[in-house]
């Protein structure tokens, strides 16, 4: 069950959270335990941005309170597309497991373009011909295969990317090309990428996305929140 935990140092937000819904921002929100089922996931923004998968081969299971995608072709549509990228910031949360790396994971997309976890130590955002390819050198394997974790990736203003893992900002090994200056996607898919044959291999606990760069503080309450999921 989803709740504060004892961690002290959310007090200054105490009073107004409850869930991630308490921040601004918010695109969608895929909670977990909370309107899902095989045939799609209940938006708990006010948005009203569901998830859903009328084909039955391409519908994911259920798994503890989320959906678990084979890595075929489990995807799910948004109800209301979301755009990504261009000089917008944004924030996106996703707390779940991998299954296996023999794909990338894919976690928002349309046909062509999207946000994955490319491999064990690497973050990609694609739009058009460009991609943002950043590594990280955590030891051990940064995304590793059957563990719980939960990530936050942020794009900020001046269009760099952080990404966070069980709230640790993660040090980056090398990053390729930038985020393309004046580019954008408009995401209509979770769990796949139609065009490049990219599927997620995993469950999904919670996902998350805030049109906002948000603090440290904000991401800090939020680790904490998800963590009960893990």
């Amino acid at each position: 069950m989803l709740g504060l935990g004892s961690s002290l140092s959310r007090a200054t937000f105490a009073e107004e959270f409850v869930d991630l819904t308490s921040f601004s921002g918010l695109s969608f929100y895929y909670k977990n335990a909370t309107n899902v089922t095989t045939a799609g996931w209940g938006d708990q923004s006010s948005n009203e941005n569901d998830m859903t998968q009328t084909n039955t081969d391409f519908r994911a299971s259920l798994a503890n309170g989320g959906l678990f995608f084979d890595g075929g072709n489990d995807h799910y549509l948004l109800d209301n597309n979301v755009e990504i990228g261009e000089s917008n910031p944004f924030t996106l949360f996703w707390a779940g497991n991998i299954k296996d790396h023999s794909t990338s994971h894919t976690l928002i997309s349309n046909d062509t373009n999207n946000l994955l976890i490319k491999t064990v130590d690497v973050i990609e955002l694609t739009i058009g011909s460009v991609s943002t390819t950043i590594t990280y050198n955590e030891a051990g394997g940064t995304f590793p295969n059957r563990t719980e974790m939960q990530l936050c990736i942020r794009k900020n203003a001046d269009r760099t990317i952080d990404v966070f893992k069980n709230g640790a900002e993660l040090t980056k090994a090398s990053e390729t090309n930038g985020v393309s200056a004046n580019a954008s996607f408009t995401a209509s898919a979770i769990g796949f990428t139609e065009g490049a044959d990219i599927a997620f291999s995993g469950k999904m606990y919670e996902l998350a996305l805030y049109q906002e760069a948000l603090s440290g503080g904000k991401i800090e309450i939020i680790t904490n929140y998800l963590s009960d999921l893990l």
